[in-house]
């Protein structure tokens, strides 16, 4: 399958709003991408097929730190490395403003955290009841692109 990262511009956030309620059991709201789509240390990315959003990937950027505050791919689109392109566009793209990342990720999203172990990311720390509908614990990841190592072990997991 090919598709294309691009940036997001707030044009976009109705497509983003329909893979968000695709995708969560509590998903933002339109609202709630609107604020962060204007926010100037936000950065938006999507991934785009056949002139369709597929997938996006969000983060906040305060130097020299970056969160991935959101990402989401199309049920249908899964599994075909759209979720770890985005993510990496996100990393290369922001590398020279933020070296060390960070996530919040349900702990049972295997397949997620899969994807950000992949990518380098580890866990850091645990949140109890962080999520709610169903409420469940998350676990907090972190990647340091300075001192980067795929596949680490963790001691959470």
């Amino acid at each position: 399958m090919e598709f294309e990262i691009i940036r997001l511009s707030v044009k976009d956030i109705p497509f983003v709003v329909e893979i968000e309620k695709k995708c969560f059991s509590s998903p933002w709201s339109e609202r709630s991408f609107k604020v962060s789509f204007n926010c100037r240390t936000a950065f938006w990315f999507g991934a785009v097929s056949g002139g369709m959003l597929i997938g996006f990937c969000g983060a906040y950027i305060v130097p020299p730190e970056g969160e991935i505050i959101n990402i989401a791919v199309d049920p249908q689109f899964r599994r075909k490395g759209v979720g770890e392109a985005m993510l990496q566009k996100m990393l290369d793209s922001c590398c020279e403003i933020a070296h060390i990342w960070f996530l919040d990720v349900r702990e049972s999203n295997v397949a997620a955290q899969a994807l950000y172990k992949k990518t380098g990311f580890n866990v850091a720390a645990k949140r109890r009841d962080y999520y709610s509908e169903p409420p469940e614990d998350a676990f907090v990841m972190k990647l340091d692109l300075n001192n980067r190592r795929l596949y680490d072990a963790d001691p959470f997991i």
